[in-house]
């Protein structure tokens, strides 16, 4: 008799089309988490771009930049980088 020695697949959910608790929420975490990063990101900006606005003309020749360069990176949106 031939025996067919059929290798084993370990379970899967994702194999199974199936969606579990702790797989959404791990994914809801993720989401969660890069969505804090990206706020962090946009506070961070805006706090960059109102401490270039104080800079004096010394200041940004000291930086290497100059009044018009501080006045468009001023006009960028806190989400544009």
């Amino acid at each position: 008799m031939h025996t067919i020695m059929r290798r084993r697949i370990p379970y899967s959910p994702l194999r199974l089309g199936r969606v579990t608790a702790p797989s959404v929420a791990a994914r809801l975490g993720q989401i969660a988490a890069q969505a804090f990063e990206t706020l962090l990101i946009w506070q961070e900006r805006d706090q960059q771009r109102r401490a270039l606005a104080q800079l004096d003309a010394r200041m940004l020749k000291d930086v290497g930049l100059s009044r018009a360069e501080v006045g468009l990176e001023l006009r960028k949106p806190f989400w544009q980088a």
